[in-house]
């Protein structure tokens, strides 16, 4: 007489973890003890993003400088200043931007495709050891989805999240205070109401909505994947 095989959970039941989610602070700091051994070109990564966007704010600056300089002389009757010096400096500076660009996304997603193998690698030691029984307390697509879809969402964290996310605070700070320096502080202050106001506006407009938008994707992809 066969043994009887032990029910599965239902459709609609909760995931066992859902009870103990953890928090975004735990898992990007669990995330980053996994992928500590390959994390150091991520660095090189960052600087790369925030010396390159650091490039596309000179050269708007450059060219404006230009623009106004050259309308100051002919507003005072003088010759027009060559413009090859402003162009030449331009061409070597966007050079430069193309290079760091391709330097930030190779070596962003060098350090996203190696944290892909040990998070893989780490996801099979975690089910092999609740083997046999995470097969009863688990969907077998919710597991399939969190191997593969799952896992590989994490390659826009590391290759399109955390550069941009230390530009977007570095790369204001350093232009405010180089408008400061530059002219008056008045003037930064001005600029940095500015950046402030953004700051606090667009993160409570969307945050709550993509997040949530989010969540519905992905308990909808792991459904579907299920009933694949």
């Amino acid at each position: 007489m066969s043994t009887p095989t032990p029910p599965r959970p239902n459709a609609t039941a909760p995931a066992p973890g859902d009870a103990a989610r953890p928090s975004r602070r735990a898992l990007v700091g669990w995330l980053l003890t996994v992928t500590r051994p390959v994390l150091p070109p991520l660095l090189a990564s960052t600087v790369c993003r925030v010396a390159g966007q650091l490039l596309g704010v000179a050269m708007l600056a450059l060219a404006a400088h230009a623009v106004v300089e050259a309308a100051q002389d002919l507003a005072a009757g003088g010759p027009a200043p060559s413009v090859w010096p402003v162009l030449s400096a331009m061409v070597v500076m966007s050079l430069a931007k193309a290079a760091l660009r391709y330097g930030e996304q190779f070596l962003g997603h060098t350090v996203a495709f190696s944290s892909l193998e040990l998070l893989r690698a780490e996801l099979f030691r975690a089910l092999a050891r609740r083997a046999p029984r995470v097969l009863t307390t688990a969907h077998s697509g919710d597991l399939l989805a969190r191997s593969t879809k799952d896992v590989d969402r994490i390659e826009v964290f590391f290759a399109h999240t955390f550069a941009p996310a230390v530009n977007a605070l570095l790369v204001p700070l350093t232009v405010v205070v180089a408008i400061g320096i530059g002219t008056t502080w008045p003037v930064a202050g001005a600029a940095a109401l500015t950046l402030v106001a953004a700051i606090a506006v667009v993160p409570v407009l969307g945050q709550r909505l993509a997040v949530a938008g989010s969540r519905r994707a992905v308990a909808a992809r792991a459904a579907l994947t299920q009933h694949v």
